[in-house]
């Protein structure tokens, strides 16, 4: 299964498994969470954009736009994300 999939994915069955006033994770949410969790500051996520050309089917690459920072980022199998900070 692909990074693509699995985000995807983890969206789609958080929004039908989602109950009344719980807030639904989205791709953009994980995205956002594996920067933060890599140390790099990321508040108010805004935008996720796929970055095909970096991208293979088991190693997706994003754009992934915060309020006051952009990343390039790019999961690995079995490895850290690579990130870049952007601007």
């Amino acid at each position: 299964m692909t990074w693509r999939a699995i985000l995807l994915g983890t969206a789609l069955v958080a929004a039908l498994a989602g109950e009344p006033g719980v807030a639904q994770e989205t791709p953009r949410d994980v995205v956002a969470a594996t920067v933060r969790s890599q140390g790099h500051p990321c508040e108010q996520p805004k935008r996720l954009v796929a970055d095909e050309q970096a991208s293979s089917p088991d190693e997706p690459a994003w754009v992934l736009e915060c309020a006051h920072a952009r990343y390039w980022v790019k999961y690995r199998d079995g490895l850290a994300a690579e990130i870049r900070p952007l601007d």
